[in-house]
């Protein structure tokens, strides 16, 4: 099918290679590029890439080990407001020095062998920050416990294998 070049009034839709059609509903699905206007362009994949190759962790730009560039929220088919707090809660930890990222090198390559590993699985590159939102997050919250740095009076739970939840501290 061309592509739409524009719609009528009447709700028709004007395709480019001049043919017409009627629809009762149209879904736009343009998928999901990342769009970052405000980061040099050295920074952010190319153009027309749905992945960010180089976070470690889908969440820490590899070039900056001090972990002061972080993407919060790239993994997708996940809850994303749980999925959200925990990135959070382990950026800020890194940010504070309570948890340490591995070394520029040592995280480079760890991204290197995980996009190797993902693309002779076969998958579509898009698939590269789907997620397995309990196991994600349960790794995230083991980092959290394993630097000792708690300085909150609650910390991070995941019930069942299927929930990441928020328990008080006792």
């Amino acid at each position: 099918m061309p592509q739409v070049q524009s719609f009528d009034l009447d709700g028709s839709a004007v395709f480019s290679d001049g043919t017409r059609g009627k629809f009762d509903v149209v879904l736009f699905c343009t998928g999901y590029f990342y769009h970052l206007p405000f980061l040099h362009s050295s920074l952010l994949p190319k153009k027309t890439s749905r992945t960010l190759p180089c976070l470690y962790l889908d969440l820490f730009h590899c070039d900056y080990p001090s972990g002061k560039l972080a993407f919060i929220g790239i993994p997708w088919s996940v809850s994303p407001f749980p999925l959200s707090e925990v990135q959070a809660c382990v950026v800020s930890h890194v940010l504070f020095g309570g948890l340490r990222l591995p070394e520029t090198e040592d995280m480079k390559r760890m991204c290197r062998e995980r996009y190797a590993e993902f693309i002779r699985s076969g998958l579509p590159e898009r698939y590269l920050h789907k997620a397995n939102h309990v196991l994600y997050c349960k790794n995230l919250i083991e980092m959290i416990r394993d630097c000792h740095s708690n300085k909150f009076d609650w910390e991070y739970s995941v019930w069942e294998d299927r929930a990441v939840r928020r328990v008080p501290l006792h």
